[in-house]
Parts: structure tokens; C-alpha cells; sequence
């Protein structure tokens, strides 16, 4: 049996249902079933209400922790990042110890992409010295 609320893509203004199935939470929140699953066993979102019958139900609040992962995963950060501080990013984000640990996140990523750019630059300066060189005895030949 199908939830009766109505379907809704992403970026539809109209509020999410009270509850929500699994699938009706995977439409709304543009991610499969299976995503939602493993994001549950990552320990980044709840297990959702059990009806009588044992058929899980989630909350608006669920949509809110999916889009926050959305946005955390776009920046770069991994799982185990986003676990650190999505507590902290859907409670209350003016408190000081989450803005830290938001802060320190970043930098430890903006530090690891500085390396990454270091070593493409390295990689790129190699590749435009070989297509020199081989351009060169293409010439001579």
C-alpha cells in the first residue's frame, strides 16, 4: 500500500508530508532507496518511525539531513566528515563549537586540495614537456 500524500519533485514549494515512506523521501530528496539505506547504516540518519506493521515512516526533519549531505558531498567532504558535523549543521549552526568544526573541515580540505592542485601542476608541466619534445623529433624527422 502506497503512501497517499502526493508526489513531489525536488524544489516543489510545497512542504513535505508529516511522514513519508521510503520511497516518497527518495523522490522528494532526488536520491535512491538505497542511498537512504546506506546513509542509515553510516549512522547519518535515523531508522525512521515504525508503523504497525513494521513499514518505516520519516519526518521532514529526514529531508532537511538528506539535503545538508547533498550540500557536504558537493563541497568534497566525505561520509566520515559529514557525520562529524551534520548533528551539528541541523541543530542550531550559530553555536560556536559546531561553527569550529565546520571551519576545521574546510580547511583540512582546502589544505588537501592545495596538494592535489601542486601535484596536477607538476603532472601538466611533465606532459607539456613531453608533447615538446615530441613534437620537436617529429619535426627533425
Amino acid at each position: 500500500m502506497s503512501d497517499p500524500s502526493p508526489t513531489a519533485v525536488p524544489g516543489d514549494p510545497a512542504p513535505p508530508p508529516a511522514r513519508m515512506r521510503i520511497g516518497e523521501l527518495a523522490r522528494r530528496a532526488a536520491v535512491t532507496v538505497r542511498t537512504i539505506h546506506h546513509y542509515e547504516r553510516q549512522g547519518l540518519l535515523g531508522d525512521g518511525d515504525r508503523s504497525v506493521g513494521g513499514h518505516r515512516y520519516y519526518g521532514p526533519d529526514t529531508l532537511v539531513r538528506l539535503e545538508k549531505i547533498r550540500q557536504l558531498k558537493e563541497m568534497g567532504l566525505t561520509l566520515e566528515d559529514i557525520g562529524g558535523i551534520l548533528d551539528l549543521l541541523c541543530g542550531d549552526p550559530r553555536t560556536l563549537d559546531g561553527r569550529r568544526r565546520v571551519l576545521d573541515v574546510l580547511r583540512r580540505h582546502l589544505a588537501e586540495a592545495d596538494v592535489r592542485i601542486a601535484h596536477l601542476r607538476r603532472f601538466r608541466a611533465d606532459v607539456a614537456q613531453r608533447i615538446d619534445m615530441l613534437e620537436h623529433l617529429l619535426q627533425d624527422a
